[in-house]
């Protein structure tokens, strides 16, 4: 049965499949890649795309999701872009516990 499915859905593209298949109401859509996606026109319309010019170290633009929703009076956004590696490394070692000469030892035999 299924050698007979496989064969026959190799007919016809993705898009075709798509058209034939909504035309006599069965809900159906190709399974989009990641840029396909990020290129839809929904996805533009509710602006749910956030980018970053001017982050230090980096030498290109960062783009990133919004929140998939919208709040009445409020429009969730990205604070920032995500932080370097190592950006925090210190600040969440001294949270958890580690003293300055603790991080700089560990800092000295590179492990951080």
């Amino acid at each position: 049965m299924t050698v007979e499915l496989e064969s026959a859905l190799r007919a016809s593209s993705a898009d075709e499949w798509e058209m034939i298949l909504n035309r006599i109401g069965v809900p159906a859509g190709r399974v989009l890649t990641v840029p396909e996606a990020l290129e839809n026109q929904q996805i533009k319309d509710r602006g749910l795309l956030q980018t970053f010019d001017a982050i230090p170290g980096i030498d290109r633009s960062i783009t990133l999701t919004r929140a998939g929703f919208k709040l009445l009076g409020a429009d969730p956004a990205v604070a920032s872009p995500p932080p370097r590696l190592g950006e925090h490394t210190e600040e969440v070692l001294r949270d958890v516990g580690y003293s300055d000469t603790e991080i700089a030892s560990l800092r000295a035999s590179g492990a951080i």
